[in-house]
């Protein structure tokens, strides 16, 4: 008997294993038959199996985006799996790789940056707040 058994084969716990058409047919039964009780526990899990339920639905729009993505872009697609971390190699391969990245992330509405950083990691000093920068000062 191997020592790491199949997620099917221990019982399916596995939080990364695909969700069956049978497995969400099952889910979404016992989500509606959760409606039928009214005990304190039952409405809570019943409330949070609709938020997951809700964002499996909304994952599965974003999955549709960027399969139609990759469908349209198969040269993009190509970059990507054929770049590598360092610039070594084919400028015009990373270029795609970074068009494509782009691409991407406009059409899921992510921000292009990556890793996304959404806000400056410092705060500006109090003196460089408050004067104004050479641009607005004239100097270029």
């Amino acid at each position: 008997m191997p020592q790491n058994p199949t997620p099917a084969a221990a019982g399916d716990t596995n939080p990364t294993t695909p969700l069956t058409p049978e497995r969400e047919r099952m889910i979404r039964i016992w989500h509606e038959e959760l409606f039928r009780l009214q005990d304190r526990t039952a409405v809570a899990r019943r409330e949070a199996l609709g938020d997951l339920l809700a964002e499996v639905d909304r994952l599965r729009a974003e999955l549709d985006k960027a399969a139609a993505f990759c469908a349209q872009r198969a040269e993009y697609i190509t970059s990507i799996l054929n770049c590598h971390p360092n610039n070594d190699h084919d400028y015009y391969r990373w270029q795609g790789h970074a068009e494509s990245r782009r691409q991407l992330s406009g059409q899921l509405g992510l921000p292009v940056a990556w890793p996304a950083e959404m806000e400056p990691r410092t705060a500006p000093a109090p003196a460089e707040a408050s004067a104004p920068s050479q641009r607005e000062a004239g100097a270029l």
